[in-house]
């Protein structure tokens, strides 16, 4: 009984590796096909980063910084982000509690008592 069970298991392996073999001939032939369309996605998309990068550059020359000019000139990505941090930052948004209504409270000192009182009610 187990040699028979043995010998279609290793009918079914035959068979199945025939089908993942003709498998992966049918990748082998689609895939140049398939190549030509990955390349045109790409150039689109690198077309999409291009014209996005173009925008925000043009965004960034329009900035006009509130600040003392710097004292060394800012070039490239990293200049124009901060000129644009910093343009933001000049605005004075405050976030949080107001600082001219804040209480003070008062610290009473660690309870001595080590019973615990507890209020219940029926």
């Amino acid at each position: 009984m187990l040699e028979e069970i043995q010998a279609i298991g290793l009918v079914g392996l035959v068979v199945a590796h025939s089908i993942l073999i003709r498998g992966c001939f049918g990748i082998r032939e689609s895939i140049p096909l398939q190549s030509g369309v990955i390349s045109k996605k790409i150039d689109r998309t690198a077309d999409l980063l291009d014209e996005m990068a173009q925008i925000i550059a043009d965004f960034a020359d329009g900035v006009q910084t509130t600040n003392a000019p710097p004292t060394q000139a800012m070039a490239g990505w990293p200049g124009l982000l901060s000129a644009w941090l910093k343009s933001n930052q000049a605005q004075g948004v405050e976030h949080g509690p107001n600082t001219e209504s804040q209480e003070e409270w008062e610290i009473f000192p660690p309870n001595e008592n080590k019973t615990q009182e507890a209020t219940h009610t029926s």
